[in-house]
């Protein structure tokens, strides 16, 4: 009953601010632990015209491991090129290597 009048104040209201917007979420698994969703609503029209809502939900959680994979990688290479850079620099100067 307390849904039925949520979605119906939603309808009048907020409609718009809900359907076809994406939300990054936390989910919780029955164990408690939670991970990174991607939880978005729709809404298509069913039979004699009345809205029927459409929601999908989507585990993020391999996708962010690869995007902080990529941002460590991206990370360590930078570091590695200012490194090479730096011992270069260092090979042009007269001190680098003179044991007079």
């Amino acid at each position: 009953e307390n849904h039925d009048r949520y979605i119906e104040r939603c309808l009048q209201t907020e409609k718009n601010k809900m359907i076809k917007v994406q939300r990054e979420l936390e989910a919780k698994r029955k164990d408690g632990s939670t991970f990174p969703i991607l939880l978005g609503l729709n809404e298509v029209q069913g039979p004699g015209g009345t809205p029927i809502f459409v929601s999908f939900i989507q585990d993020l959680s391999d996708q962010k491991k690869v995007n902080s994979l990529e941002r460590s990688k991206a990370a360590a290479e930078a570091l590695l090129r200012s490194s090479v850079t730096d011992d270069l620099m260092k090979f042009g100067s007269d001190d680098y290597g003179d044991d007079e």
